[in-house]
């Protein structure tokens, strides 16, 4: 996190910064502060030099060259009869200006302030100015009050430490009524302020101990830096009280120029640019611009930092720099007091992700912010949709707070004020977890069960409603989809029971309560009661539709439901209880029918319509009474319990109830479908929809054996009139939609199906521009249940672009479908790549994608044309590839987009060619090549796959990866560093390659960005070279030394080495010779040869590696300790992962070690890991006289004991 107030100035470290705030900070000044009207040291060695007309010596000369000023003037004092005038000469040049610029030193004077308001600064230079800046702001102040010098400094620290120090000496200032004092100048009083005497490097080393220590005005070679930092460093392994020292430093063209020179002080720089950004003049504008700016802050932060805030979450979270999240990570995450500014500044509600995404705050944090800036305008429909998706995420206190500002809002409208209700309605009942279900199952089976046990069970299994937006959050996207009448134009409610699992235990285990049946099903029918009023509440059930309804595809257990993780669950407890009640009280069972009827939607109906099938608990008239009781919405919507209780019921029925219900099928369907409209030009579906639901019906009859002439002729006559229904009824028969597989069918393809084929493509058509969700996909539901049908429905049209984009549903629908009719699908592809062979190029070039899909996934040694085919769809993938976008996974664009499907599509071609020593090999590698030298997205994507594949393709296709695809890796373009990238991460690096590319291998890993056990693949393609080099087990000859491993290590990221730990453990294991064989001949030279040794490489997260590394080495475990200890990290917030250590027998063959290690790894105020314990009584078992060792103890005190 850090602060930055300009693109070319510093950016100010947030630890810093909250120091400064804190009043811990003191800044030590060099010349640079002082500049341009006081010479830097340099230039006043020069005017010295000038002022006394004398000329440098050889050996002056040199130093000079070196910039070791001060050694120059110690040898010109030496030179000098009078070697005061050389004091006088300095003293002369550096006097203050009559009328001095005093913004630098009046900056660095109100950054100087501690929390008492005392100014602190510490200089080395000799001038006044930062005295005069003090006493410009203030003419009251007695200067002499606060300026010291020379050896009469206020030691650090102390109650009185503040004051303008300079520890250097100081000049006369008669102004200010300031005395001069002796000056540090020369090497000879370097040598006495900081090695003789001392006193300099002891008050300096005492400052670093209680402040933050920031140089300014210095370059990394001057003399009091290299005096000053060099004691310094020598007692910071000894000392760890002292804090970090910051230094501002310049650059020219990048910051490495200002950081490097610094690296071997131990001071962390802070790079800012040297020129004015407006003028170009070289006046380190830049740096004192933005320290007024952080002066500012210091003076103001409450207001500035709000401000800051606000500047940045006031527009777009698009638009936000990564420079700008690190200065919100800054600014949220050490205080909550900016919350409120946030809710006044967002307009995106992006930012609240934003917020959560980077931890800038915390979860307690949003469950109040979200609900105070949702309460600015109650009245919004992106503001439902924001409050859904908070709400899943941050559980029953969100909606708690959202709550109290809804009864503090003033008058909304009718719908608003129902949709909040229902938005606090919605995931308002946590179901538990894991353990609250584990619990409910082991009550029932104790035996000893109660009523509220079964409450409990019964509550599990009723699905609750998941609020998910249907409508963009982003506030214009929103205007533009136009105020909302309904709550769900806003909100989609999914109501759902998420543990399956645990539904199904409790369902199986309230089956075998049979003296319990009745009580289960009044529970059930009570839950079921609510869970449909809720649904209606949430406007899921309305006039034609009923999303419970959908989401129980059949009433009794039917492998239709099994995918369905809502209803079903509750209503197979119910269906199981009321059977086993109807057995033995069918009367009690009976009352529960006039409870379901009156339920809201159609489950309640359904339910009644399957439980009369019963004859426990109806007669057959009565069963038909309650078909005639359903009004046509339901009788002509219901169809697998009607038709079932047709068929099972009928012939109880008597002939009178028979004759109405027959005449109602034969009658009523025409004026039920007749109040659809049909579009002008759309064909008219309505006669085949009543056509195949009154055949549904009547069949049943007829299979009942009851089914009258009259009916007899009209179902033969449908029969006649529809090819494809004159077939006994099958189970697809009963649904609305049908899964045959994993993949539910999502569409209604009704339409289509009951469409007369000389007029399906119209139909097609005309649902694609349907307003309905359901009957737009009906098409795609089609291409998948039917993709013959679908074929021959395109086969005879003529290719034009609505007729095209049909043709690109069903080519992507055999190309993704599942495999249980692979053999079907594939008869269709080939038939209808003969069919599209007659298309234009342009018309290819609107099924690209499609075709490569289809070449990529279907039965390419069964089309006709291949080779020709394949050439067609690459020139039309050119023409209308777009290009990639580098700010996301190219990648994974790659291996989806048509030319990275085809280029995989060629690869398998190539390969079954070479097994077959087939004579299309040169027409196939040479498209290979075009598609390697393509411009544009397709080559960019075609050279990603190939990159993926590098090896094979050099032993292949040698020309391809040399001369077209390697020159494309080198350089710093995003397609370079892309395929740098998928090489390392996704391809094998092989000898041969190695050997062709070791630059480009070595610079890849440095990009490298791994997640997971990326780390370890990357790790694994250079590791392995230079152990097999380091062996001199390999007879290949790699173009990876160790000395190249080495430094790719040191250059890679934190995972690739972590990584890289990994493997070499599980190398280890595996080694034939054994472990100790392992560490002598692999590990060993490892760490002694490429390994990094520097501690900044120390990581916590190499932990584990190192433990499994170390124990794994078996015998040479002492051995391997010794080695590895230093590359241990002490670990400080996560428990240690001892694992390792724990399935080794080395606390028992190495107890002495085993103990050190752990105090390695865990020393005298980490956490303790849960397996310590554990260790430790191992290790004094195995060595009795270590249970005294202090470090033991210190362990066995703050290990977990459970027992």
């Amino acid at each position: 996190m850090s602060l930055r107030f300009s693109e070319t100035g510093p950016e100010f470290p947030g630890e810093l910064v909250n120091s400064l705030l804190a009043g811990d900070v003191v800044f030590l000044c060099g010349t640079g502060i002082s500049a341009p009207q006081l010479p830097d040291f340099r230039t006043l060695v020069d005017r010295i030099y000038e002022r006394l007309g004398v000329e440098k010596s050889p050996s002056q000369a040199l130093a000079y060259d070196r910039e070791r000023f001060e050694e120059v003037l110690g040898s010109l004092s030496r030179d000098l009869a009078n070697p005061s005038e050389m004091l006088d000469a300095a003293a002369a040049l550096l006097t203050v200006p009559a009328e001095p610029d005093l913004g630098q030193v009046g900056t660095i004077a109100r950054l100087s302030r501690d929390l008492s308001n005392r100014v602190l600064v510490v200089t080395t230079n000799f001038d006044t100015l930062l005295e005069r800046a003090l006493h410009q702001s203030d003419p009251q102040l007695d200067a002499a009050s606060i300026s010291f010098a020379g050896q009469a400094l206020p030691p650090p620290g102390g109650a009185d430490f503040s004051g303008i120090i300079h520890i250097h000496g100081r000049l006369v200032d008669p102004e200010l009524a300031l005395g001069a004092t002796p000056l540090v100048l020369t090497s000879s009083d370097y040598g006495d302020a900081y090695m003789r005497s001392g006193w300099a490097s002891r008050f300096l080393f005492d400052l670093a101990r209680c402040k933050t220590i920031v140089l300014v005005g210095y370059s990394a070679n001057d003399a009091p830096v290299r005096y000053f930092l060099n004691v310094l460093e020598a007692d910071r392994s000894r000392f760890p009280d002292l804090r970090r020292i910051y230094a501002f430093d310049s650059y020219e063209v990048n910051s490495e120029q200002a950081e490097l020179p610094w690296g071997t002080v131990a001071v962390t720089p802070i790079a800012y640019c040297c020129f004015d950004p407006v003028t170009g003049v070289r006046n380190h504008s830049p740096l004192w611009n933005d320290l007024r700016e952080l002066a500012d802050l210091a003076e103001r932060p409450k207001a500035t930092r709000e401000a800051r805030a606000r500047r940045i979450m006031s527009e777009p979270s698009i638009d936000a720099t990564d420079a700008d999240l690190r200065e919100l990570r800054w600014l949220f995450t050490e205080t909550g007091d900016l919350i409120p500014t946030a809710i006044g500044a967002i307009v995106d509600a992006r930012w609240f992700d934003v917020l959560a995404d980077n931890q800038f705050w915390r979860e307690e944090d949003a469950r109040w912010a979200i609900p105070a800036w949702i309460a600015r305008d109650f009245a919004r429909p992106e503001r439902l949709a924001l409050a859904a998706v908070w709400q899943s995420k941050l559980g029953p206190t969100f909606n708690t707070s959202l709550e109290g500002r809804l009864r503090q809002a003033g008058e909304l409208t009718p719908f608003y004020r129902k949709a909040w209700r229902l938005i606090l309605a919605g995931n308002s009942a946590p179901r538990g977890d894991d353990d609250g279900a584990f619990a409910i199952e082991e009550r029932i089976k104790s035996g000893l069960i109660l009523a509220s046990d079964l409450r409990a069970a019964i509550d599990w299994l009723i699905p609750r409603p998941t609020l998910r937006p249907r409508r963009p959050l982003e506030t214009g996207d929103a205007e533009e989809a136009g105020e909302p009448t309904r709550f769900a134009d806003v909100i989609w409610a999914d109501f759902s029971v998420p543990e399956a699992y645990h539904a199904q235990e409790i369902i199986n285990l309230l089956k075998v309560l049979p003296d319990r049946a009745d009580e289960i099903l009044d529970i059930a029918t009570g839950a079921l009661a609510r869970a449909t009023a809720e649904a209606a509440d949430f406007e899921e059930i309305a006039e034609d539709y009923d999303t419970s309804d959908f989401a129980v595809p059949s009433i009794e257990d039917h492998e239709q439901n099994e995918h369905h993780n809502s209803t079903p669950f509750l209503i197979r407890a119910l269906v199981d209880a009321y059977d086993r009640t109807a057995a033995d009280a069918p009367e009690y069972a009976k009352t529960m029918h006039a409870r379901w009827w009156r339920m809201p939607g159609r489950l309640g109906k359904r339910l009644t319509l399957h439980a009369l099938r019963d004859k426990r608990t109806a007669t057959g008239d009565e069963a038909f009474d309650a078909i005639l009781a359903l009004d046509d919405g339901d009788f002509w919507s219901i169809r697998r319990e009607i038709a079932l209780l047709l068929e099972h019921r009928a012939a109880d029925a008597s002939p009178a109830f028979r004759a109405t219900v027959e005449t109602r099928i034969i009658e009523t369907g025409e004026a039920y479908y007749k109040r659809y409209t049909v579009e002008e030009g759309q064909a008219d579906w309505r006669q085949h929809a009543r056509d195949t639901e009154v055949r549904l019906r009547l069949t049943a009859l007829d299979t009942a054996g009851v089914l009258s002439p009259e009916g007899k002729t009209e179902l033969d006559a449908i029969r006649a009139r529809y090819e494809y229904l004159d077939r006994e009824i099958e189970d697809r028969d009963y649904f609305h939609s049908y899964s045959s597989g994993v993949r539910m069918v999502v569409g209604d393809t009704e339409p289509i199906v009951e469409a007369a084929p000389d007029d399906r493509l119209e139909v097609v058509h005309k649902l694609v521009q349907s307003h309905d969700i359901e009957r737009q996909q009906g098409w795609h539901a089609y291409c998948r249940s039917d993709p013959r049908g679908a074929y021959q429905t395109l086969a005879a049209a003529d290719f034009s672009e609505p007729n095209l984009k049909l043709w690109n549903v069903l080519l992507a629908a055999l190309s993704f479908s599942d495999k249980t009719e692979a053999e079907k699908r594939a008869d269709v592809i080939v038939d209808a790549m003969g069919t599209l062979w007659a298309a234009e190029p342009a018309q290819i070039a609107l099924l690209a994608q499609a075709l490569a899909d289809v070449l990529y996934f279907g039965p390419r040694d069964r089309i006709a044309n291949l080779e020709d085919w394949c050439d067609r769809i690459w020139n039309a993938l050119q023409a209308t590839e777009e290009d990639a976008d580098f700010s996301g996974d190219v990648h994974s664009m790659a291996i989806n987009r048509g030319s990275g499907r085809l280029a995989q599509a060629l690869l398998r071609e190539l390969s079954s060619s070479i097994e077959a020593g087939s004579d299309l090999l040169p027409r196939q590698m040479e498209r290979l090549r075009s598609l390697a030298s393509a411009p544009g997205g397709a080559g960019t994507f075609a050279r990603v796959i190939f990159a993926e594949s590098i090896a094979y393709l050099l032993r292949t296709i040698r020309p391809l990866v040399e001369t077209d695809l390697a020159p494309r890796m080198e350089g710093p373009s995003d397609e370079a560093q892309v395929l740098r990238r998928v090489m390392i991460a996704y391809g094998s690096v092989t000898p041969e390659i190695s050997m062709l590319i070791p630059d480009i291998i070595e610079l890849a890993v440095e990009e490298s960005a791994p997640s997971g056990h990326a780390g370890e693949s990357i790790a694994a393609q250079f590791v392995r070279p230079a152990i097999a080099q380091l062996r001199a087990d390999e007879t290949h000859q790699w173009g990876i030394d160790a000395p190249r491993a080495a430094r790719m290590l040191r250059r890679a990221p934190d995972m690739v080495r972590t990584g890289a730990l990994s493997v070499l453990g599980t190398w280890m294991k595996a080694d034939d010779a054994g472990p100790e064989a392992g560490w002598d001949g692999m590990a060993e030279p490892f760490f002694q040869r490429i390994w990094p040794k520097e501690s900044k490489y120390v990581v916590e997260a190499q932990n584990q590696h190192l433990i499994a590394i170390a124990v794994g080495a078996g015998g040479r475990f002492p051995v391997a300790l010794r080695r590895l200890r230093w590359y241990f990290k002490p670990v400080r917030d996560r428990r240690p992962s001892l694992h390792a250590i724990k399935a080794s027998t080395a606390p028992e063959a190495y107890p002495h070690e085993t103990l050190d290690l752990l105090w390695t790894l865990i020393g005298p105020a980490g956490p303790t890991g849960y397996d310590l314990a554990d260790l430790l009584d191992r290790i004094k078992a195995a060595e009795p006289g270590l249970e005294v060792d202090r470090r033991l103890q210190s362990l066995d005190q703050r290990a977990f004991r459970f027992s």
